[in-house]
């Protein structure tokens, strides 16, 4: 399989998943980020790497719920995707303050995916911002800047990010490297 796949895919992906669940009498809520949401559920560009979720159920933490990662595998399995075509191992920076902008996207068999807002999106890029390993993070930087009216200068991208992720930014930016990192992001964004 590709290593990059469409919204349709992604799409056809989740449903086959959502079947399982609904199979065994099984409902999941999680919510997308990455580019997962960015590709699948606003359809801002064409392809993505992967699913980044986390599970919106409070009891359940990163990958530790071992039934549904069990169907995640059967996915990539019957499929022929890589094993970690959907994972919420970066669900790690998701904030309660992102969840709380969970909405209702799409409910497929038993599945139900939410979406956070545009806002917490951009905070979660932010704390990314990567301008080597992804070539998609400065375009839907770009595009969420221009969708919520905000100019791209890094004090802007840290005030929506504390919004979110509270003090974590200031520690994680507190760093020259990863602050020089951040300053270079936003110069392409600019671009």
């Amino acid at each position: 399989m590709a290593d990059e796949y469409t919204p349709e895919e992604l799409r056809s992906f989740l449903t086959s998943l959502g079947m399982m669940l609904a199979a065994d009498n099984r409902q999941y809520d999680i919510m997308l980020f990455g580019g997962g949401v960015m590709c699948y559920a606003k359809e801002i560009r064409s392809m993505t790497k992967d699913i980044d979720f986390v599970y919106l159920d409070a009891g359940i933490l990163y990958d530790s719920d071992e039934y549904f990662q069990s169907k995640i595998t059967a996915v990539a399995e019957k499929r022929g995707l890589d094993e970690m075509w959907m994972e919420s191992t970066a669900g790690v920076h998701v904030t309660q303050e992102i969840r709380d902008t969970a909405e209702l996207f799409e409910v497929l068999g038993g599945l139900r995916i939410f979406i956070p807002s545009l806002e917490a999106i951009l905070a979660l890029k932010t704390l990314s911002a990567r301008t080597d390993t992804d070539k998609h993070d400065v375009e839907d930087v770009r595009w969420l800047l221009e969708q919520l009216s905000i100019i791209p200068t890094a004090d802007e991208l840290l005030r929506v990010a504390r919004d979110y992720c509270g003090l974590e930014v200031d520690l994680l930016y507190s760093n020259a490297i990863k602050r020089q990192q951040l300053l270079d992001f936003v110069e392409l964004v600019k671009r």
